[in-house]
């Protein structure tokens, strides 16, 4: 979802809410060595929407392996002897592109070898303009003659569909709460000691995460 900020009576009531007319829908074809690196594995898409017979997009995705740039795990014994161990942070990466009127959104999804799994999304094309009138440039910047770039934010939102495949198996998050707990050592002391709470998550609004939170929380899911 996109909102803007304007002076002009088109662009300040413009409200981009682009899952209304389909993303996926926008993928075209990836340019072999810009989009995705040129020895990447490009799949094809088929859509349905709004045609009366299936359509083929060639190479709208592609899947490469990525060094992230940071080891994996690593260290380095200097105390006592000196020795190095080390593995390289490969992941895979599933990537698309939507052209969605002037934006482009680049989507990954990253599989570590960890078992994490990350969703990014990147924004670029061009920005939407309007006319450069005065007072305006509280709301942008000026990017041409008598063209403003407005101010605008993008709120995207991912729904992650969990099949838990059963009652034998459980989907839980382990959260970081600090406890007031009394020293084994000297039981009328107190001292606040971070612990592991489980939770057992049933329905959807259970496991909804609060925006901005800055306590983490690990969300494994568990087979018995």
């Amino acid at each position: 979802m996109s909102v803007y900020g304007s002076l002009t009576p088109g662009m300040i009531l413009t409200k981009f809410l682009d899952s209304s007319i389909g993303i996926g829908r926008f993928a075209h074809e990836l340019a072999r060595g810009v989009d995705c690196p040129y020895e990447a594995t490009y799949v094809d898409t088929y859509r349905y929407i709004d045609v009366q017979a299936p359509v083929r997009y060639r190479n709208s995705i592609c899947i490469f392996e990525h060094n992230m740039g940071q080891p994996l795990r690593r260290h380095f014994g200097d105390f006592f002897h000196k020795s190095y161990g080390g593995m390289v942070n490969s992941a895979l990466v599933f990537r698309t592109i939507t052209a969605i009127g002037n934006y482009d959104y680049m989507w990954d999804f990253i599989f570590y070898q960890t078992g994490a799994v990350e969703a990014k999304v990147h924004a670029t094309g061009y920005i939407s303009s309007s006319y450069l009138v005065d007072g305006s440039q509280k709301y942008g910047h000026q990017v041409a003659e008598n063209v403003l770039g407005n101010i605008h934010t993008h709120f995207i939102n991912f729904k992650v569909d969990l099949d838990v495949l059963g009652e034998r198996n459980v989907f839980q998050t382990k959260d970081m709460e600090y406890v007031n707990v009394s020293l084994p050592w000297k039981t009328d002391h107190y001292a606040m000691v971070p612990q592991l709470v489980e939770k057992q998550l049933k329905t959807e609004q259970e496991a909804a995460l609060r925006y901005g939170t800055k306590t983490p929380r690990y969300p494994p899911h568990c087979q018995q």
